[in-house]
């Protein structure tokens, strides 16, 4: 299921980046996986991260679109694997894939919720910790950001977010605040099944204040499933 829900929104970034036609045959099979810890200074806390680098990104000398992909304990391996195989028959953009994670698995079930949300959650949520979206999206922006675009050849015009769940929750607030906040280094936003119920549906409250920006359009794409 997982499978064929990252090549769904893989098939997706070809709306969002487009596909230039390449030789095939020049692609070989492999990635590159890079891996550190960062402090982020705007959450106080370490981040796991992984990028994913295809082959051509080594034969060539062309900037290439971020993905920052949530959840990247469960997730980072699946979608590397999908972008992999898309690239080397010519079906997906090249991309820089960078996994935001944390120590493991069970670290992440708790501190996403301290990441992915805002405002603080009401008492029925039972969230022992949450609300912390804004210095989360502080993290990204200002720090993270940055240290990718030092260490990779990054096309800052295609810088695409994407989330699930309460993921894409907070891809959603950080596209309402975006359109706030143009100096935002992300421009893009994927927010698959986002958890729009949490605290009575706040951030639909949020999009009272959104304003358009035809000079500086943003993308948002946004999938539900259903019966």
């Amino acid at each position: 299921m997982r499978s064929r829900f990252a090549y769904l929104i893989i098939s997706l970034l070809l709306v969002f980046i487009g596909c230039q036609s390449r030789k095939t045959d020049s692609i070989a099979t492999g990635l590159t996986i890079d891996s550190f810890k960062i402090t982020s200074v705007n959450v106080k806390d370490d981040f796991e991260i992984k990028v994913s680098l295809s082959v051509e990104y080594h034969i060539s000398e062309n900037k290439y679109p971020i993905i920052f992909l949530l959840d990247a304990n469960l997730y980072f391996d699946i979608f590397a694997q999908a972008l992999r195989d898309y690239g080397n028959v010519g079906l997906s953009p090249q991309v820089i894939l960078v996994g935001i994670g944390y120590k493991d698995i069970p670290v992440m079930d708790s501190l996403r919720q301290r990441d992915y949300t805002y405002p603080i959650a009401k008492a029925e949520y039972e969230m022992s910790i949450s609300g912390g979206a804004e210095h989360f999206l502080s993290f990204i922006d200002k720090e993270l950001y940055g240290r990718i675009s030092r260490s990779y050849r990054v096309d800052s015009t295609d810088v695409i977010l994407y989330g699930h769940s309460l993921g894409g929750y907070f891809t959603l607030y950080s596209f309402l605040k975006r359109s706030s906040a143009p100096a935002s280094k992300i421009n893009k936003f994927i927010a698959a099944s986002p958890s729009l119920h949490y605290n009575d549906y706040y951030l639909l409250s949020l999009t009272r204040q959104y304003k358009k920006n035809f000079s500086n359009p943003i993308k948002v794409y946004i999938t539900y499933g259903g019966a």
